[in-house]
Parts: structure tokens; C-alpha cells; sequence
């Protein structure tokens, strides 16, 4: 299992908002980093227990949900709609997601960094947000269809 994968396997457990707190506080190092500071947008540096949701941090979460949906529409653009893709990048995001959400995570991680230029560890909480999402979609679609099928039967 690459780094990335363990990572998403660990990031699958926090919901949205932790994840889109994850994301300021990680993009927010990544700044310092760029200004001279320690803190790194490396994998190996990244910790799922430093951050906790406070009132001393709203504005980081406010802005970790800003940017995730800006990222969101971009990973959006890049998965449906690249003239050149053909949907291969789509259908292998689907395999995996066939097998967990973390796998699929895991898969879209490294395309979000090759392709929007993310570092890996934010790349790896975008992912992780962008398959929660997708896969909530997909339950909702057959959870809806499985009520459908059960109301019909009871008219039967």
C-alpha cells in the first residue's frame, strides 16, 4: 500500500467538516512553508490528530470549505469533462470505489496532484472529500431506487 492509500484510509473516518479543517490548516502550512516557516505539505509530515474544530478555528474551516469548492469544480472539470480523457480516468475512479472509498481516494489522489498541480497531502483530503461526496450520491441514487422498487411491490 502506497502512502497515500494508508493516508486515505485514515481520512475516510473524519467527516466533511474535519476534513475541510484538515484542508485550511494543511494549505495554510503549505504558505508558511513557502514563506521559510517548518511545517511541510509532505504525506509523511501530515496529522490527523493535531486538529480539532474550535471556535479559535471557524475561519480556517471557512476557509478549508471555500477551497475545497473551488477544487471541487476543478477535479469536476478534469474527471467529467477533459476532451482528452474519454472518461478512462472516471470508469477507473469507479472500479475502485467499487471496492471502498478509500481505494477510490487513494486512486484520485496522485490525478489531482499530476493534473491540478496539489501537493500530495492536500491532494489526498481533496480526494477523500470529492469520493465521500461521490459515493453519498451514489447510496442516495440507490437507496431512492431501492424505496421506489419496495413501494411498488407493495402494490402488487
Amino acid at each position: 500500500m502506497t502512502q497515500i492509500e494508508t493516508l486515505t484510509e485514515r481520512l475516510v473516518e473524519l467527516d466533511d467538516d474535519q476534513l475541510c479543517l484538515h484542508l485550511g490548516m494543511n494549505t495554510q502550512g503549505i504558505s508558511e512553508d513557502l514563506e521559510g516557516q517548518t511545517r511541510s505539505a509532505s504525506i509523511d509530515s501530515f496529522d490527523l490528530s493535531r486538529y480539532e474544530i474550535t471556535r479559535g478555528n471557524e475561519d480556517t474551516l471557512n476557509f478549508g470549505q471555500r477551497l475545497f469548492k473551488r477544487l471541487n469544480a476543478a477535479s469536476y472539470e478534469l474527471l467529467c469533462k477533459d476532451p482528452f480523457d474519454d472518461g478512462e480516468t472516471l470508469k477507473k475512479l469507479n472500479d475502485a470505489l467499487k471496492d471502498s472509498t478509500a481505494k477510490a481516494a487513494g486512486f484520485l489522489a496522485p490525478v489531482l496532484v499530476a493534473n491540478l498541480g496539489l501537493a500530495p497531502a492536500v491532494a489526498a483530503i481533496v480526494a477523500t472529500l470529492v469520493v465521500k461526496t461521490f459515493a453519498k450520491a451514489v447510496s442516495d441514487e440507490i437507496c431512492s431506487t431501492w424505496k421506489q422498487s419496495l413501494e411498488a411491490e407493495k402494490q402488487k
